[in-house]
């Protein structure tokens, strides 16, 4: 039988029910108890903490869920869980991870490279140019991480369209009162 150490919980435990006095089968039985009861504890104590949601698919939906976690290079269970996340907070969930991350590692090392050219240029006619390049370089880089993450809405679109090209306006009324220039599922 193991040594258990004076001063751990278990031995405050079993010298609490007297089982150390009582032999090695009383030992044995108490800590089983002990371990059900701290198991008990530990799950009681993480159901409060964390929430955990099931839900039951048909084959159909498995199969498409299953589908988009593998597109997404994820496990179901995980997918399912960003995916939702991501819905509600209106965010465009990547495929891609990586290689977004890489585009942004790509633009940023573009970026630090013109700093370091730019700190060792002694010429102050080609330090403003280093500089309009670098704002450029760190625009596009924040317009792509926030289009990939947050990509405008169809109405978004659609509204920038119009202000800028206001003749849409009667164009896109005069497609959606024709039905048979619409293009897409009927019913």
């Amino acid at each position: 039988m193991n040594r258990i150490k004076r001063k751990s919980a278990l031995y405050r435990y079993l010298e609490s029910t007297g089982a150390l006095d009582k032999g090695a089968d009383a030992i044995r039985l108490a800590k089983r108890q002990y371990y059900l009861d701290y198991k008990r504890e530990y799950m009681r104590a993480h159901r409060k903490e964390r929430k955990e949601y099931r839900f039951v698919c048909n084959g159909a939906e498995a199969m498409t869920i299953a589908q988009a976690a593998k597109e997404h290079a994820m496990p179901q269970s995980r997918f399912v869980k960003q995916a939702v996340l991501a819905y509600i907070a209106k965010v465009y969930l990547v495929k891609d991870r990586h290689a977004v991350a890489d585009i942004l590692r790509a633009l940023a090392q573009a970026q630090n490279s013109i700093q370091r050219i730019e700190r060792k240029e002694r010429s102050w006619l080609h330090r403003g140019s280093y500089a309009a390049l670098e704002d450029v370089l760190h625009g596009l880089r924040r317009d792509i991480e926030a289009n990939l993450k947050y990509p405008p809405t169809i109405l978004d679109i659609v509204r920038t369209a119009i202000s800028a090209h206001p003749y849409l306006k009667a164009q896109l009324l005069k497609m959606i009162n024709n039905d048979t220039e619409i293009i897409g599922p009927q019913g």
